[in-house]
């Protein structure tokens, strides 16, 4: 073992390496005396911005002018806003979301049968909208996921009822194309594809997208939205 080797296990910096030892082990910039010129950042975080709430959501299209137009209607989940400064810049983006369907169903004696097994899906929306472009900007689309809140049978005012748990999703997602500027990142929360058996119907029409008696208008619990700027790899 080297003289430097004995050194730097015990924990001396590399400027007490030999020049022998300094040929094979160190590194021109690692040898300097205690001013090591400052390395360009790569690979790490270098902001981080958090979200959090309890209160109810707003409900509704993303409230931006012009609105995205989505049907059905979105439930807003959170926002925040991020400063990219180079275009080679990431934006890591970690969501946990605590959600229930609000309401119950209320089935007769002889058609509590089949909706054992059901359960509401919801499908989690990541909108991107920079700040900096001139003129109304719709906000852009950039990922989506899906999560279900499975139905638990009871009985309310005398008849079978089908109530629905409380889940807490979580996901996350790296945008590799965001635009360098102020970018806010909009979660939205809407419901996905039910039978239409079991959805409300006027004249032989389905006239909504969750169940009489189901709102995802104040589903949200608790969330916590993350935004990390990470620089360019090496």
């Amino acid at each position: 073992m080297s003289y430097y080797d004995k050194k730097y296990i015990k924990g001396e910096h590399k400027k007490d390496c030999y020049e022998d030892d300094y040929k094979n082990h160190c590194k021109k910039d690692d040898c300097k005396e205690d001013h090591h010129e400052k390395e360009e950042e790569k690979g790490i975080y270098t902001e981080l911005q958090v979200k959090e709430s309890v209160q109810i959501p707003a409900t509704g299209n993303i409230p931006d002018t012009p609105q995205v137009s989505t049907l059905p209607p979105l439930v807003q989940v959170a926002r925040k806003s991020i400063c990219i400064d180079e275009s080679e810049d990431r934006v890591f983006i970690e969501t946990t979301v605590e959600w229930a369907p609000v309401g119950a169903l209320s089935f007769n004696g002889a058609a509590i049968n089949f909706p054992f097994l059901f359960s509401i899906p919801v499908s989690f929306k990541v909108w991107r909208k920079n700040r900096n472009y001139t003129g109304n900007v719709t906000p852009e689309l950039i990922f989506e996921t899906t999560d279900s809140s499975p139905a638990f049978a009871g009985v309310g005012t005398g008849q079978p009822t089908l109530s629905f748990g409380l889940v807490t999703t979580n996901f996350h997602y790296v945008d590799r194309d965001a635009p360098v500027g102020d970018n806010e990142y909009i979660v939205t929360m809407e419901p996905g594809t039910i039978p239409a058996a079991f959805l409300p119907v006027v004249g032989g029409v389905v006239t909504g997208f969750l169940p009489t008696g189901i709102t995802l208008g104040s589903a949200v619990s608790s969330y916590v939205l993350t935004l990390s700027e990470i620089e360019a790899n090496n």
